[in-house]
Formats: structure tokens, sequence, C-alpha cells
């Protein structure tokens, strides 16, 4: 079995979306970073998010399992924290 690879955040800017911004940065990752012993790319959508869902069905990503949601909470200063 080859190694897996996780795409973690993808955004545009909401004044640059509907311009294939996101397909484009989507294709380089899976060019750029793929290796011959990676078998699997793996990466994580927001239920409500359809675009993005609808975007990543039409690059062959098929949807594997569901998960619970994670709440974020932005730290009064500071950089961003996450809890598991």
């Amino acid at each position: 079995m080859g190694d897996t690879a996780h795409i973690t955040t993808i955004a545009t800017h909401p004044q640059w979306r509907r311009r294939h911004l996101a397909v484009w940065l989507m294709l380089h990752m899976m060019d750029r970073h793929a290796a011959p012993s990676i078998d699997i790319i793996t990466l994580e959508v927001r239920a409500g998010n359809g675009a993005a869902q609808q975007l990543y069905h039409s690059l062959g990503f098929a949807e594997v399992e569901w998960c619970a949601a994670v709440t974020i909470r932005r730290p009064r200063r500071g950089r961003l924290k996450t809890r598991f």
C-alpha cells in the first residue's frame, strides 16, 4: 500500500470566487505534490459547503466518511488554535 497525502486548507477570497482559481489550485497541488508512492489524497469539507463538494467531486474525489463537526474558536489574541 502506498502513502497518503492530505490537503488541509484551500480557500479563495470572496472577490476572486467563480473564476476557477480553486480548480487551478487543486490541480496544481495534486500535480506538483503527486509522488509515485502516493495512492490516496484525502481532504475534509464542511457538510454545508456545496460549492466545495461540487469542486472536489468534479476532480474525482468521493465521499468515504462523515465526521462529527469540530468547533474552532478564535482566541482573543494571537494565532488561531484548535482543540481535539
